[in-house]
């Protein structure tokens, strides 16, 4: 799991604001995987304190639980459709005007989603 952070951790970049868009859900099946943040991460309206979580994207929302607590946070599954499986989860995150991290695309391992995030 230390390995995984560290992947994750080098895997944060700066990367260009995408547009959210659709993608055909009757295409792509449940993909679920675990992540650590060591820091706080905005999702969409929402922000992901640190810690380690399970994500499990429904076709219709993506559910990032909260290992220690439970604690649930879920957010629109949209994105567009790759033309196969991640073969690993990506981070894929960008600051903005204020200086707050945020996600901005989300590759789960398994999934021909590449997850994008207002």
């Amino acid at each position: 799991m230390r390995k995984f952070l560290a992947v994750v951790i080098g895997l944060l970049f700066v990367a260009g604001v995408a547009a959210a868009q659709t993608h055909d859900n009757d295409k792509e099946k449940k993909a679920t995987d675990e992540m650590s943040l060591s820091a706080d991460l905005r999702v969409g309206p929402t922000t992901l304190p640190a810690g380690e979580y399970r994500i499990v994207c429904d076709r219709h929302q993506i559910t990032f639980t909260r290992l220690e607590t439970g604690k649930r946070y879920q957010v629109p599954c949209e994105g567009k459709e790759l033309e196969k499986k991640a073969d690993a989860t990506k981070v894929m995150t960008n600051l903005d005007k204020n200086g707050v991290r945020y996600l901005d695309k989300l590759l789960i391992k398994g999934s021909t989603v590449e997850h994008v995030f207002d």
